[in-house]
């Protein structure tokens, strides 16, 4: 008997790997749709120049969200930035009018999902123009293409830029037989009803990490300086109509430290943006310079099951959010949970 059952259970082991081989991706092209939120993050090589947010990288690329960022992929600058793409299924993205934020209206791009569930994206600057003649414009069509992986039958898209060992924007492999980019991308299946103020409420931590420049140096609009690696840990508190409150900190908490005030705003397609100070200390100035301005989307809440029972807990009712902030001296990107 012992001899049966040590000579049976890696048939059984190998009979239920087989099975597990079987099953495949579980994502498809018509399963990624609906409305993504992304946030969209660069990290800079070493010594190179860090990009503000709203800077043109690129002028031939149009002054709209899907134009700088297809200009900021192609031209391999350091940025970061957020906004809402709509997939419809058939393999076509397109974007909403500023009119009516949650009713997607024209394409800029095309997208396929393999069997393996990796994705392939293509997004293109529709919206820039060039003059061919007295009165005459012609759209130009600026591309990239992006490449990923699909998690969750289609709920979240990590992406990337596809890496050469010629490319001049900066996006060569990092190390050798393995794929790692400067450059990622998290798309987030979001609410199809809209977001508020009001969607953004209670106590939050806000973890981050990306780079800082040591002994920045600037010359006219450039700012160079040495790399570091950055972890950003921040506990903030929304109001729901707005205002970041700073909360009172018994001593000895460590998280004194981290307490910020400051304001927010969300837009109904649920990106949008937060600014940070620190409170003032005792006997400073009550206004202070603000520390960190910050895009990020609202992402459905993380919810988790109590053990032995049918209820969850972990601010289920609560959306989580991505962020991501970049100016001449820093880039941090990271996530947010209610706490």
């Amino acid at each position: 008997m012992k001899k049966f059952f040590t000579l049976s259970l890696p048939l059984v082991l190998c009979g239920a790997f087989a099975a597990a081989q079987q099953v495949g991706c579980l994502a498809n092209t018509s399963s990624v749709v609906g409305s993504y939120t992304y946030v969209a993050t660069e990290m800079p090589l070493a010594g190179t120049v860090f990009v503000p947010p709203g800077t043109t990288t690129n002028q031939a690329y149009s002054n709209t969200p899907i134009g700088q960022l297809v200009g900021n992929l192609n031209t391999g600058a350091t940025f970061s930035n957020a906004g809402a793409l709509y997939f419809d299924g058939a393999g076509h993205i397109l974007v909403a009018a500023a009119s009516s934020p949650l009713a997607p209206s024209t394409q800029v791009g095309t997208y396929t999902v393999n069997n393996d569930c990796t994705i392939n994206v293509t997004l293109m600057d529709v919206f820039n123009t060039a003059v061919s003649g007295p009165g005459v414009t012609n759209p130009t069509f600026g591309s990239s293409s992006l490449i990923g992986i699909v998690l969750s039958g289609g709920t979240e898209l990590d992406l990337s830029v596809v890496q050469s060992p010629t490319s001049i924007t900066g996006n060569m492999p990092l190390v050798a037989g393995e794929f790692a980019s400067r450059l990622f991308i998290q798309m987030i299946r979001s609410f199809p009803y809209g977001c508020s103020v009001a969607s953004l409420t209670g106590s939050y931590g806000l973890v981050g990490t990306g780079y800082a420049l040591l002994n920045p140096i600037t010359s006219g609009t450039t700012t160079t300086g040495t790399t570091q690696p950055v972890t950003y840990l921040a506990s903030v508190t929304f109001d729901g109509t707005g205002n970041v409150v700073p909360q009172t900190v018994n001593s000895p908490s460590p998280l004194g430290n981290f307490q910020y005030g400051g304001t927010y705003a969300v837009n109904l397609n649920c990106t949008g943006t937060l600014t940070l100070a620190a409170p003032p200390k005792a006997g400073a100035p009550t206004t202070v310079t603000p520390l960190v301005t910050a895009n990020f989307v609202l992402i459905p809440p993380v919810a988790y099951v109590n053990n032995g029972t049918a209820t969850l807990s972990g601010s289920a009712d609560r959306p989580s959010l991505l962020f991501t902030t970049s100016n001449s001296t820093q880039i941090i990107s990271g996530s947010g949970r209610a706490q």
